[in-house]
Formats: C-alpha cells, structure tokens, sequence
C-alpha cells in the first residue's frame, strides 16, 4: 500500500508534504504502541548479567554456526543491493526512464504483490524441495534478472509484471531462511541472536545505497544496474557453491549437538 499511497501523494500534494504525512503515520504508529500493548508482556526474566554480556554470547553462538554465518554474510550482501535499488536506482529509474513518481510507487507495489504470492507458494509447496534448492530458486527469479528487466527499459506494463515474478522470489526468501535461524538457536540466546544478525544486516544496506550513488555519478544508470546485478548473481551462487549450505537441511542443533525434534518450539 505504501508504494502507491506514496506516489499519489507526491502527485497531488509534493514531495516535501508527503515528509509531513510521513512522519505523522510514525508518530501515530508510535502512539498506538504506547496505548495499547501492555509494559509487562511476559513474565519477569532472570538477571542476565548486562546488556554486553548478552550480546557476548550471542556473538560466540553465531561464531560457532558455520550456517548462520553463511546465511548472514549472504544476506548483508544482497540486502544492500537492494537497498541501493531501492533508496537509489529506482528513484533515478523514474526519474530519467519512467518520468513518473507514481509508477515508482508502482514498480515497488508490484514487488511486494510478488512477495505476498511468494510467501504463501512457498508455505503450499515449499516442503517438496530442499531449502537449497528453495534458495538458489528464489534468489535466481528475484535477484539479477530484475536488475537486467531495468536495464532492458520495457515498457511500464512489461516492467510491473516481471518485477511482480521477482517478488515471488522475494517473499520466498524469509519463509525459506528464518525457520533455519529458529530451528538452530537455543530459545534461551535466541533473542540476542536474532538481534545480532538483523543488526548485522541492516549495517551494510547503507553500503548499498552509497555505492548506487557514485555508480550513478560514475557510470550512469544502465552499468550501475549492471554491476548490482552482477553482485546479486554472484550472492546467488553461494548455495551452489559452497559446502556449508547444505547444512540448510541437516538437524540443527540446539544448546549442543541434540538435534531438533519435531515438536520443539520455535516461537
């Protein structure tokens, strides 16, 4: 909703309004938070000996995981790209291709219908095929061939549908990845873990948009694409390649080598 809702706004009101309303959905946003969900939302926890020492051994639990490691450096990679398109190149897209703020709204609604469809293929038939499998899948429909359809300049109707089959890719991914990181942590370190990973990844995806940038400046829209691109086709074949992501299939452990049973929380 926010692609559209943000593209017609800018249409009929402008750019720095649409800011104001912007900011004012967050403070409404905030302000339910604040209403409606209760301080205490569990029971007590036990002292944990401080924040640093948590973040310790949440560290020293992914150090330890060859596959999380792998998934987080895969993830820190393709996340920046695509901030970078996001934040950088889809804005330029419209601009310099399209001539159009409300089909960049357009182009990012399209994505997120993808993503939506992605999630539930995947949660209907996404048992048939190994998570390997599942992820060089999804990572080849939604990663470079969505930086070569740019490239390409179709025409608007062409370009919302292929980025509606790349977000099918798109939304396969978290159904795919996140159940691994639930199977593999304790329950008891699970939440500085998680922590650390998202942290992890939301580091680099500033990267993404300042390389988009100077590829920009430097290069011009069609090779800044194309080396985004590039890199993603790279990111995708990491499953392909290397060993450690077979590692998606295997038991996981939890608080040792006791594999996990098919009845363990993972919630």
């Amino acid at each position: 909703m926010g692609g559209p809702a943000a593209g017609a706004l800018i249409a009929l009101i402008g750019p720095i309004p649409v800011l104001f309303v912007d900011a004012g959905a967050l403070l409404v946003s905030a302000s339910l938070i604040f209403a409606l969900i209760p301080v205490a939302a569990g029971p007590p926890r036990p002292p944990s000996g401080g924040y640093l020492k948590q973040l310790r051994e949440g560290l020293g639990y992914v150090k330890r995981d060859a596959v999380l490691r792998a998934i987080v450096g895969m993830l820190m990679l393709t996340n920046s790209l695509d901030f970078g398109l996001l934040g950088v190149l889809y804005p330029a897209y419209g601009d310099q291709v399209l001539h159009s703020t409300a089909l960049i709204g357009a182009m990012i609604t399209a994505v997120a219908v993808g993503a939506l469809i992605g999630s539930a293929l995947y949660g209907w038939a996404g048992h048939r095929l190994s998570r390997r499998t599942a992820i060089l899948v999804a990572v080849g429909i939604e990663g470079a061939p969505r930086f070569a359809l740019l490239a390409l300049e179709p025409a608007p109707a062409v370009l919302l549908a292929g980025l509606v089959v790349a977000g099918i890719g798109a939304g396969a991914l978290n159904p795919i990845l996140l159940p691994v990181v639930y199977e593999r942590v304790p329950e008891a370190v699970r939440g500085r873990v998680l922590s650390l990973l998202v942290g992890g990844v939301l580091a680099a995806m500033p990267l993404g948009s300042m390389a988009a940038g100077l590829l920009l400046d430097g290069i011009g829209l069609v090779g800044a694409l194309a080396v985004f691109g590039g890199l993603y086709l790279i990111a995708g074949t990491f499953p392909a390649i290397f060993r450690v992501w077979r590692g998606l299939d295997d038991p996981a452990p939890i608080g040792g080598d006791r594999p996990v049973s098919q009845g363990a929380r993972t919630d």
